[in-house]
């Protein structure tokens, strides 16, 4: 994440910096359901606000199911998921190129989703 906006969201490939790592806190009431929040900038979250495939990014203001996602394991892959949305339950966070605003969600076809999380040390 390297703004405010809600396209200034995706991934990078290079040395990482705070503001690419990511904390998952789980909603009080929906269990199993988490908001993912940037670390660098604690009031900004992953979402998805409409079922277009590009209406996906970060939201910095106030809270809504559409920033909820379910971590759903990989079977037999430590540390890989697949993130599932909780207002659109049909689709799921998707890296769709190599470009590093190339984030989106939809609902998959033939191929799972899926991605490695890494512990990082967030002061280093």
């Amino acid at each position: 994440m390297w703004g405010y906006g809600s396209g200034d969201f995706g991934t990078y490939e290079g040395a990482y910096n705070r503001d690419q790592l990511w904390k998952f806190r789980e909603h009080k009431t929906k269990r199993g359901y988490y908001y993912i929040i940037n670390h660098a900038r604690t009031g900004c979250r992953i979402a998805k606000w409409g079922p277009e495939f590009r209406s996906t990014g970060s939201y910095c203001s106030e809270y809504h199911d559409d920033q909820l996602w379910k971590l759903i394991p990989k079977y037999g892959k430590p540390n890989v998921y697949s993130f599932q949305n909780y207002k659109y339950p049909h689709h799921w966070l998707v890296k769709y190129a190599h470009r590093d605003h190339a984030v989106g969600s939809y609902i998959p076809r033939r191929l799972a989703y899926l991605w490695r999380l890494e512990e990082r040390d967030p002061k280093a």
